[in-house]
């Protein structure tokens, strides 16, 4: 499941950045990372300052946006903090043979 978009909010710090990458790496999944400065021209454009919490939200619905135009069944949209189970590949790959699985059902009860 190499394709399954994963998308990371992370505050823009390096070390954490690193860190993510790495435990997907470990469970052969490549994230995508969305920096809180993705959406700061929002600051330039309105001439507003944006607190922490109003970034993590931006950043949350940027990430909602990117997964919905991606046309993609299953998504992950999460931030830069999380634990990582050494098996995520494996349960992945069973929920898309799952989605997969349902999708071939109905397009043969559609027949």
């Amino acid at each position: 499941m190499n394709n399954l978009p994963i998308y990371i909010i992370n505050c823009c710090n390096e070390s954490r950045k690193k860190r993510m990458i790495d435990r997907f790496k470990h469970v052969n999944l490549i994230p995508i990372l969305n920096c809180f400065t993705d959406i700061s021209g929002i600051e330039h454009k309105y001439h507003i300052t944006l607190t922490i919490h109003d970034k993590v939200m931006l950043s949350h619905m940027d990430c909602i946006k990117k997964f919905y135009e991606s046309n993609k069944p299953l998504g992950i949209i999460c931030e830069d903090d999380i634990y990582i189970h050494k098996t995520l590949d494996k349960e992945l790959d069973y929920l898309d043979s799952q989605l997969y699985y349902t999708e071939q059902k109905n397009i043969n009860k559609s027949i």
